[in-house]
């Protein structure tokens, strides 16, 4: 006797699988932010169960560098959840909840096991599948001085700050954005300022991508100095007329009075390429505004750096300090935004994050009298007392000092040759006070005025300065 029916279910035998898809609750993909409270999905498909019948699913997260369960406060992240189908094949979901503050640039992997009576009938534990990874990237930032290319500035109406920031765990081939903002330390607010909208150099050849629609070209964003807008071709050169971040083609719609500038500047172009420029400047904004800048890039690998630069007015800043806070943003399509933050860096306290901007004052006194008056002798000593303030302290510095005459606004000549003083210090402070001497012939200088016009150095670069003709106490 025989009995051969392969519909027969008394006679069949059926090995499930399964397989899982992980996801973040907030981003909707396998990017989650490394916060307090995580939350990921684990969406597990199966086949070949049998109906009516109640299967169990364990399910828990392993570090995928270290290869072993992801455990919090020392407890495994596990999650059990028990389910009968209506059909053999079919999807259940699990969810993880826990403390993913500590995850940053690191990768989880849910490992999952069906079981029927206690006993494991399937498993999917796949430590480099990613459907199965939750990534949690991580950004640290670096903001420098473009001109010191160190944390210090000089409080100049155009300083250009760059904040070096590096990723890591981030999907190749991707889009993301980069929010940052330059936060007053003393205010712990968003730094209000004139923004530099626009900046036109004096030019050699700069080769730049143009796009043309009749008498208007639209100079995308570049690296070459030259502002990004709408120019308006007047007789052989072009006008800037107006700038738009979504202006991709060109009309005179997208030429409006907001965007109009007050003051002229014009471009030459020839054959694609802007040859020359007039009227060279920086265009600031009208009114002071937050210092923000937002930035999209694609990267080619997991980790890497990309730079988010701020130009802006310093001049009030001095003896202050500013920290770039940055803020990473998944992008999704052309344009939507996800909206929400997979990543940060935002410590006021982080020195890497700070740039100082120095502030000197002096007190020049004759070293006979103590006072703001001397004698014209023919052997004069000035002390010049310089307070300085929002240094970094075991950096080296220099001051340097030079006597102006106050009738004339000129440098003070001694046998033709000007009196200047100077003095390098390695302060342990970020305050504190130096002396500057100068010695000189000051016969001649019976009902004049001299003041002590001073320049702080770092590296030979101006980070700040006390230069008023005016001053009393200089």
């Amino acid at each position: 006797a025989k009995h051969e029916d392969l519909k027969d279910e008394g006679q069949s035998i059926t090995f499930p699988e399964i397989k899982t898809n992980a996801k973040d609750s907030e981003t909707g993909t396998n990017i989650s932010k490394a916060d307090e409270k995580v939350k990921i999905i684990d969406e597990v498909s199966y086949t070949g169960l049998i109906p009516n019948k109640e299967y169990e699913l364990n399910a828990h997260l392993v570090r995928k560098d270290t290869k072993e369960p992801l455990k919090v406060n020392g407890e495994m992240i596990v999650s059990t959840k028990k389910f009968t189908p209506t059909e053999p094949d079919g999807s259940v979901e699990v969810e993880f909840e826990f403390d993913g503050s500590a995850l940053e640039g690191k990768t989880v992997v849910a490992f999952e096991s069906l079981e029927y009576n206690k006993i494991q009938i399937a498993v999917h534990a796949d430590i480099n599948d990613k459907n199965q990874s939750i990534d949690f990237p991580a950004i640290k930032t670096n903001a420098q001085d473009s001109e010191t290319n160190d944390h210090l500035a000089k409080a100049d109406e155009l300083v250009t700050l760059v904040d070096h920031v590096s990723f890591d765990n981030l999907n190749p081939g991707e889009s993301y954005d980069l929010f940052g903002r330059v936060i007053s330390k003393e205010t712990q607010d968003t730094l209000q300022a004139k923004v530099v909208i626009g900046a036109l150099l004096p030019g050699t050849e700069q080769n730049l991508t143009l796009l043309t629609s009749g008498d208007y070209v639209y100079v995308e964003s570049n690296e070459k100095g030259i502002a990004e807008g709408i120019y308006q071709k007047v007789g052989e050169k072009y006008k800037l007329v107006g700038s738009d971040e979504k202006a991709i083609e060109l009309s005179k719609s997208v030429i409006s009075d907001k965007n109009t500038y007050d003051k002229d500047t014009y471009v030459y172009i020839d054959n694609g390429k802007i040859i020359d420029v007039d009227n060279p400047e920086y265009i600031y904004s009208e009114n002071k505004q937050p210092v923000t800048r937002k930035i999209t890039f694609v990267p080619k690998k997991s980790s890497g750096t990309v730079d988010v630069t701020f130009q802006f007015d310093a001049s009030e800043l001095a003896g202050q300090s500013t920290v770039v806070f940055e803020d990473l943003l998944q992008f999704q399509g052309s344009e939507q935004y996800i909206n929400i933050s997979i990543a940060s860096h935002e410590d006021i306290n982080d020195k890497n994050q700070t740039v100082n901007f120095p502030k000197i004052q002096t007190e020049a006194k004759d070293a006979v009298t103590g006072e703001h008056v001397a004698s014209p002798d023919k052997k004069t000593k000035i002390i010049d007392s310089v307070f300085y303030d929002s240094l970094i302290p075991g950096k080296s510095y220099e001051i340097l000092g030079k006597l102006y005459i106050r009738e004339t606004g000129e440098p003070l000549l001694v046998d033709g040759k000007e009196v200047t003083g100077k003095t390098s210090f390695t302060p342990d402070k970020s305050s504190g006070t130096v002396e500057i001497e100068f010695e000189f012939d000051a016969s001649a200088l019976a009902g004049k005025t001299v003041v002590a016009f001073e320049d702080l150095r770092f590296n030979k670069i101006s980070i700040g300065s006390h230069e008023d003709i005016n001053d009393e106490q200089q």
